[in-house]
């Protein structure tokens, strides 16, 4: 006798993750000679319903069967629960509740990323890495490497050993790394929900490299009885050729880490510490093991609280989740399904010329949006919003807030948006009010508010690459170029580098006159940040604003009255 619910999961095991039920086991009865065949059947229902605007009905059965056989004695055939959902309610592109304006999506998305606010930097680097979700670890240390810098970007000139410690805290573990947006940095309790990634590594087999079971078996060995060991210390990361040409050490103990046998909780010198799950993880961490749709839907808002607002391609990108896969059962897991499972609230995006594009809000957004705009509505801008100025009120800036949407781009606020409570769609949008401080800064290439460059072009309208992989002379504007984000926008960029306690700006764009004070101060501040005393520079584009920026780092302090402002070219 077949069975269907067998042949259903094409004999998958928990490796392949979906609902992380027992197999079901079937016996053929047929050859059994007179028997008699009690079954009892027990059902458990639950029911759960999701309101916003719009309404989802989760029906979720528990099936437990228990067959008595009768074969000259009473026997038990046991057959494990198999728990089945059924969804119904709105098809998996829901109305949108409300619309937004590409410039609502551009001030939650700093809201979200920790950018605007002083109340953003509450929690120093413990809280900015929760509410991001992931920080993104690179090679590339020119400032100071890209996890530093996305620290800095929004908690200001902290000491560099205070976050490396918050980060890796030698003792208590509150961050571990994972395969996220990239090898990224995460909040420890974030490690049951990359279950789904260890089992699809376990069911693929391999990543890069082939591992052999004896040496995993050698290293877990290594762990158990020797404590937390880097690759070296377990025995050298190289066989002594090029950079990818790994020691079998190395590759078993990657293999391990990818499959959630070991764990990274600390760095060392920029060097992996491997570590046995059971010793750094709290036990309620360590015993969850939540289905890959679990998995998938506190991505998305993991994705969407970092991001306040996302599409699908965002959803999909933040942390490099292939979305429509298909599952075991051969269906897609929709993103919209996930999105909504999520409990985000159904947006469009007002595309300008073109259609508006679906996205998704985060609730918590939503609603910090919704008290800020009442508060505007009673209040006038205050002085904190104000002070961010993103240039002194000359001719020349007066000049360039003609040709922006508003005068108000100058004080940090965001220009052009409604009052607060205008209609934008089928009800009413909470307007942005622009309260806080927006943040100067330059930011990491690698930094999760820009990382993602298609996203970065459609909110903030800025082209950015990373050229640090690409040759020379094809370079347009630099090595590891820093965007300059100012007044809630991107107006410059940068390609910064250390010679001895000088800070070289070896190429430099200004993409508004106005741009100039807040280069000259995010230099000033990443120079003194890094321990240089002196700012240089290098080629600035366009030229004729290069004594502007030149008369903007002397007023901002020029770093050292004797070194002040030089200039190589």
């Amino acid at each position: 006798m077949s069975c269907p619910a067998q042949a259903a999961r094409g004999g998958a095991g928990r490796a392949g993750g979906a609902d992380g039920a027992g197999g079901v086991h079937c016996t053929d009865l047929s050859s059994l000679p007179d028997m008699a065949v009690r079954l009892s059947l027990s059902v458990r229902l639950s029911l759960s319903v999701l309101l916003s605007l719009s309404v989802r009905l989760s029906l979720s059965v528990r099936l437990s069967l228990s067959v008595r056989l009768r074969v000259g004695r009473w026997r038990r055939l046991s057959v494990a629960a198999v728990t089945l959902t059924f969804v119904a309610g709105p098809a998996s592109n829901p109305p949108a509740e409300l619309k937004l304006t590409p410039d609502d999506v551009r001030l939650i998305a700093l809201q979200a990323q920790g950018l605007l606010g002083a109340q953003a930097r509450a929690g120093g680097v413990a809280a900015m890495l929760r509410r991001l979700g992931a920080v993104q670890l690179d090679t590339i240390s020119v400032l100071a490497r890209s996890h530093e810098l996305v620290a800095y970007a929004r908690l200001g000139p902290l000491e560099r050993a205070k976050v490396e410690r918050s980060y890796w805290h030698p003792r208590t573990a509150g961050a571990f790394e994972y395969w996220s947006h990239a090898a990224c940095i995460l909040p420890i309790e974030e490690w049951p929900y990359y279950s789904f990634r260890r089992r699809a590594f376990l069911a693929r087999g391999m990543r890069w490299h082939r591992s052999h079971a004896d040496v995993c078996a050698e290293v877990l060995a290594r762990l158990r009885s020797d404590g937390p060991l880097t690759a070296t210390q377990l025995g050298g990361a190289k066989n002594g050729g090029a950079w990818w040409d790994w020691s079998d050490t190395k590759i078993a103990v990657e293999w391990l880490l990818d499959t959630g046998e070991v764990i990274c909780a600390r760095r060392v010198g920029w060097r992996r510490v491997y570590d046995l799950p059971e010793r750094v993880l709290p036990a309620e961490l360590l015993r969850a093991d939540p289905s890959d749709e679990q998995c998938l839907v506190h991505l998305a808002q993991v994705a969407a609280r970092a991001l306040g607002v996302v599409t699908k391609a965002d959803l999909s990108d933040y942390q490099r989740v292939k979305y429509q896969a298909a599952d075991r059962g051969g269906t897609a897991t929709a993103a919209d399904d996930i999105a909504l499972a999520a409990g985000l609230i159904p947006v469009d995006i007002d595309g300008g010329t073109g259609p508006a594009v679906r996205g998704w809000a985060d609730p918590g957004a939503m609603a910090s949006l919704s008290a800020d705009s009442q508060h505007d509505a009673k209040a006038s801008p205050s002085a904190d919003s104000q002070h961010d100025a993103m240039a002194s009120p000359s001719a020349d800036s007066q000049a360039d807030a003609t040709a922006s949407p508003s005068a108000d781009s100058q004080h940090g606020a965001i220009a052009s948006l409604s009052a607060p409570g205008t209609a934008r769609g089928p009800m009413a949008t909470p307007r942005p009010g622009g309260r806080g401080r927006h943040r100067v800064t330059l930011l990491s290439p690698f930094d999760s508010l820009i990382w993602d460059r298609k996203r970065t072009l459609r909110v903030f309208g800025f082209q950015h690459s990373l050229e640090a992989y690409v040759p020379r002379e094809r370079r347009v504007h630099g090595y590891f170029t820093m965007p300059l984000l100012a007044g809630g926008r991107l107006v410059g960029r940068v390609d910064p580098a250390r010679d001895g306690r000088t800070l070289v700006a070896r190429q430099l764009t200004l993409d508004v006159p106005r741009a100039a004070e807040p280069m000259a101060r995010a230099l000033v501040e990443a120079a003194t940040w890094v321990g240089c005393d002196n700012v240089t520079l290098g080629q600035v584009s366009p030229a004729r604003l290069e004594p502007r920026l030149r008369s903007a780092l002397n007023a901002a302090g020029a770093l050292s009255p004797k070194a002040g402002v030089r200039n190589l070219a």
